[in-house]
């Protein structure tokens, strides 16, 4: 029985290997019919169709993931370059902060530099105001000085006054009892005398006279040298001035530029710090000129002054000339008073013939009889002969008030005065107002 039924078994196992294989040519075909090959195939070449069918289907689906791989690394390239951007818009921020960081810093130096310049000025300044503080001492203890002698001299001024007022009120009695009195005698014999150079008392007027000349020719060589610093310094201003138009100019170009954005990216940083520094040069030749224009104001007025000093000078002079007159009139009128009057001569010859008149009438009862007419022709020597004494004591006592006044005046002027007087300077200002005086 056992060699029949090997046969059978072997014949099962041939046709299942054969319905397998045959399963698989079919599944083949339609896979082959699925991509689209629709050519004859023998069963014998199923093997390698399958092999190649497979390979097709391994390599189809590398290529696709390929595919998707290379599309990942697209997106993934593209969000890279994405995220780059916003990076780089980030950092342009960051640089324009760190800029303008930098800028208000190197304003803040320029600042400093410039309080810095500043506090030496104010240094230097409060050195100058104190040097000019001890000066005013020093000038506040001779102008001291010098009230204090013309307080003394306006105290004999005002001495001599009293006199010559008490002389005049007795000349003024003589006239209205009608009683001859001698003359008055009224001490102005005793002058101040005049002063040397170098000392605190008046001058004369010929030195006087010389140091106006002096002063007004100081005055005008000052008012030269001002005109001279007033043109160098209109120059200056000039040339500054059109230095500081070129400087517009220049910022406005490049303020146009940088707000336009017309300058390149890489240049907008320095275009921007020199736009900074142009405006901080142009504050500061701004600030040049307006200190040029105050200074020559300023030597504008101190040339007006000087010519106003000069006028003044010229007429102290022409003042010094009419003093010089006057103090030799009134030396001429005290030499006058101490020599003998012609009156008193006349008042011993005319005593003879009133003795004759009184010897006549005793011879001659009649004749005593006397009319109004001759009483008046009788008093009228007395009254003529005291008429010169009083002019010349009321010429006197004009010149003492005269010069008491103009002697408070100065000391008025000394006291008040804002610029400092040496001295000699009070002197000779005393001597202008005694001639102001006496050419009034």
């Amino acid at each position: 029985m056992g060699a029949p039924v090997a046969p059978s078994r072997q014949g099962e196992a041939e046709r299942a290997t054969a319905a397998i294989a045959e399963a698989e040519f079919e599944e083949l075909r339609m896979k082959l019919l699925a991509l689209g090959y629709s050519a004859p195939l023998g069963i014998e070449s199923a093997r390698l169709a399958k092999a190649l069918v497979d390979d097709l289907v391994a390599a189809t689906a590398a290529l696709h993931q390929l595919g998707q791989e290379a599309a990942s690394r697209g997106n993934d390239a593209h969000s890279e370059v994405m995220f780059g951007k916003l990076a780089r818009e980030a950092l342009v921020a960051e640089n324009s902060r760190i800029l303008r960081e930098n800028n208000d810093l190197h304003l803040a130096l320029v600042r400093l530099k410039d309080e810095a310049a500043e506090r030496a000025v104010l240094s230097g300044a409060t050195r100058d105001s104190a040097r000019a503080l001890t000066a005013a001492h020093a000038r506040i203890e001779e102008l001291e000085f010098v009230n204090k002698e013309l307080r003394a001299r306006l105290v004999r001024l005002e001495a001599a006054r009293n006199d010559a007022i008490r002389q005049l009120q007795l000349i003024a009695d003589a006239d209205a009892d009608g009683v001859p009195r001698s003359p008055p005698s009224i001490s102005l014999s005793a002058p101040v005398p005049e002063p040397r150079l170098g000392s605190s008392k008046l001058p004369t007027p010929r030195v006087a006279a010389a140091a106006a000349h002096a002063r007004a020719d100081l005055l005008v060589q000052e008012r030269d040298e001002a005109h001279a610093r007033i043109t160098q310094q209109n120059t200056q201003l000039a040339a500054l001035r059109g230095e500081l138009e070129r400087l517009s100019a220049e910022l406005d170009q490049r303020l146009v530029a940088v707000q336009s954005g017309d300058a390149p990216p890489a240049l907008q940083p320095r275009a921007t710090l020199e736009l900074v520094s142009l405006q901080h040069l142009n504050a500061t030749n701004e600030a040049v000129i307006e200190q040029l224009a105050g200074q020559i104001a300023l030597l504008e007025r101190h040339i007006f002054g000087l010519e106003r000093e000069k006028k003044q000078r010229v007429a102290a002079r022409k003042r010094a000339k009419a003093a010089a007159a006057a103090r030799a009139h009134s030396r001429a009128i005290v030499r006058a008073r101490a020599s003998p009057t012609p009156q008193a001569k006349t008042k011993k010859t005319r005593a003879k013939p009133k003795a004759v008149s009184k010897a006549r009438s005793k011879t001659k009862p009649k004749s005593r009889l006397r009319t109004k007419k001759n009483k008046k022709k009788t008093r009228k020597p007395s009254r003529t002969s005291t008429k010169p004494v009083v002019k010349q004591v009321l010429d006197e006592n004009k010149a003492v008030l005269d010069e008491l006044a103009a002697m408070k005046e100065a000391q008025s002027m000394v006291l008040m005065s804002s610029e400092p007087l040496e001295p000699h300077e009070a002197a000779r200002a005393y001597a202008e107002m005694t001639m102001s005086r006496s050419m009034a």
